[in-house]
């Protein structure tokens, strides 16, 4: 739920081509609450994007407890208004003019943290030049890597190879190796009663149903997928 206040642009907005002088201020907060100098969350963001700031308020923010209590609750956001950068970060500042107030742990009257343009002191360059790997630490890495990617290359000892076939025999991933298994597709249509079969992957695909939501409602991890229930079943051979 959004709601916009004196969001008329008579309200002494100043907007570039591109939108970027246009703000709002918005307040995030449980539905109970109703004081907005005191509870929830209220912050100024470029207009368009408070979507985005809620997400980033949520994921990614440095405010731990905003962050924690838009995970815990829920909250909606209110647009209260909409205007220029100085008008909003004014109003910013009366409604949090005190650091921790509600979910708030700054004062107000200040803009988002943004990196954009940031420079690096020489201290900090010099210290990352220094993590990264020597000419001759990188020709050792390349060397140890060559035919030993991911396993490829790499040669298995008879003994190995007997200790590995005695682990995988009766997995479940490989019965199909084992036994020549191959799987069908039972779906059933919801209204109808219809039945359809479809054997392995392609027909399914080709049929125009997606392989992975009908292997999710196989497994039991999903009830429908376009209007059918679905179960697989092994042919050509069984389960140990």
């Amino acid at each position: 739920m959004t709601t916009t206040i004196n969001a008329s642009p008579s309200n002494g907005i100043v907007q570039t081509a591109d939108g970027s002088g246009v703000m709002s201020v918005y307040w995030l907060r449980c539905a109970e609450h109703t004081d907005m100098f005191s509870q929830g969350y209220v912050g100024i963001t470029r207009h368009g994007r408070e979507k985005r700031r809620f997400w980033e308020h949520k994921t990614v923010g440095q405010n731990a407890h905003l962050r924690n209590a838009l995970n815990k609750y829920k909250v909606v956001q209110e647009i209260l208004l909409i205007a220029d950068k100085d008008y909003c970060k004014e109003i910013e500042q009366k409604l949090r003019p005190e650091t921790n107030i509600g979910w708030n742990i700054v004062a107000g009257g200040g803009l988002p943290p943004s990196f954009k343009g940031k420079k690096r002191s020489a201290e900090f360059v010099a210290k990352a030049r220094l993590r990264k790997d020597s000419d001759e630490t990188r020709l050792k890495k390349s060397i140890a890597s060559v035919g030993n990617k991911r396993g490829v290359g790499r040669k298995l000892t008879n003994e190995q190879k007997q200790n590995v076939s005695a682990w995988m025999k009766g997995k479940q991933n490989s019965l199909g190796k084992q036994n020549g298994l191959k799987y069908q597709y039972v779906g059933t249509n919801i209204k109808t009663g219809e039945t359809i079969t479809l054997v392995g992957g392609k027909p399914v695909l080709d049929a125009g149903f997606h392989m992975g939501h009908v292997s999710s409602c196989a497994c039991g991890t999903a009830k429908s997928h376009k209007g059918y229930t679905w179960k697989k079943e092994p042919i050509n051979g069984k389960h140990n």
